[in-house]
């Protein structure tokens, strides 16, 4: 019991929890006033695409305002890896190939461990049990197998393209991230779309709630990340108290927001996930996103958060994962066909 107590209230586990319940804070938020899900690779994708591009890129900039915060004012602190470590046992070629995997799998999936984990599993989503499993397991097997037999350590990329984390750069997203909400503030309040300027703020409040707790949790750093995913004598449990804090937060509220038929703020109907079915393509995308995951030990929303730091890695990994997405989104259509992605496991339909 008192190797437990001490466990417990260690600092890592105490950061993970308190990250865990300010993502649930965040994502609840989000829930409550708007009616969303808060899916950090859904807004990605969709930035990239232009589909409600003002208010997903204002989500993104609240998550890169944070992130750039605490760069500039505490530098590499515990909740930023040391660029020497961040890239220390995955090449340049390893961080793209993971990042197309990364997004490939989260568009097949529809979620990451955001959409699917903290949001998804509170409302008991049989999809989103179904696919946070699938990752996680596939994420398991892979990092576990690439830690004892390793490759892609290093490649001849990495040898002619030099790691630039220049402090310049942490500066300068924080100037694009404020600057960018600020720019999309004056375009719509010139066309008097003051509606939009409203919604606008409070993605970038939840993007930057999101991403603090993301920050807290110790998530941001890839290698407490791996050490999670890799079965071996040091493994790290931090994650699940991460999951298991947030999950356990939003279980309670999100059931209690979801009583209402619409949002109690803006009386809208819930923007929730329509498709209920636990088809192939689920499991397909949520089996490739745990690979990609168990690769280099970044998500997306980490991504989001180090995307202005380890350049050009970072960069190549972000770049990935927004061609991996369109090309998930563009074979969508023949892996229905193929493989029958919704005519599978009828069972485990939603509610």
């Amino acid at each position: 019991i008192y190797y437990y107590y001490l466990m417990f209230f260690q600092k890592d586990i105490t950061n993970a929890l308190i990250g865990g319940s300010i993502m649930a804070l965040a994502s609840t938020l989000h829930l409550l006033v708007k009616g969303k899900i808060t899916g950090i690779s859904g807004a990605c994708f969709r930035v990239v695409k232009g589909d409600n591009f003002y208010y997903n890129l204002s989500f993104l900039l609240g998550m890169v305002f944070v992130s750039a915060t605490a760069k500039v004012f505490y530098g590499n602190s515990e909740v930023f890896e040391a660029s020497s470590s961040y890239i220390s046992d995955l090449s340049f070629l390893g961080f793209a190939i993971s990042g197309f995997l990364v997004g490939f799998g989260t568009k097949l999936a529809n979620g990451c461990t955001s959409g699917h984990g903290v949001c998804g599993l509170p409302r008991l989503s049989k999809r989103s049990i179904v696919a946070v499993h699938t990752f996680c397991l596939f994420g398991f097997i892979f990092a576990t197998f690439r830690y004892y037999c390793p490759f892609l350590h290093r490649d001849f990329l990495s040898d002619i393209i030099p790691m630039m984390d220049y402090p310049i750069m942490f500066f300068l997203a924080f100037a694009v991230s404020i600057g960018g909400y600020i720019a999309l503030v004056i375009i719509l309040g010139s066309k008097k779309k003051w509606d939009e300027v409203r919604d606008i703020t409070i993605a970038f409040a939840v993007g930057f709630l999101f991403g603090y707790g993301l920050l807290q949790s110790g998530m941001n750093c890839r290698h407490r990340v791996i050490n999670f995913l890799v079965i071996s004598s040091h493994w790290d449990c931090t994650l699940m108290f991460v999951l298991g804090s947030a999950v356990g937060i939003n279980l309670i509220t999100f059931n209690c927001i979801l009583k209402y038929k619409s949002s109690p703020f803006y009386n809208k109907s819930f923007d929730l996930p329509t498709n209920t079915k636990v088809n192939v393509k689920l499991v397909i995308g949520a089996a490739i996103f745990g690979i990609g995951w168990g690769f280099a030990g970044i998500c997306p929303g980490p991504a989001v958060l180090s995307s202005f730091a380890y350049l050009p890695h970072t960069l190549a990994f972000i770049g990935m994962m927004s061609f991996g997405q369109f090309c998930a989104f563009w074979s969508e259509g023949w892996i229905d066909k193929n493989l029958g992605g919704n005519e599978v496991f009828k069972i485990f339909k939603d509610n």
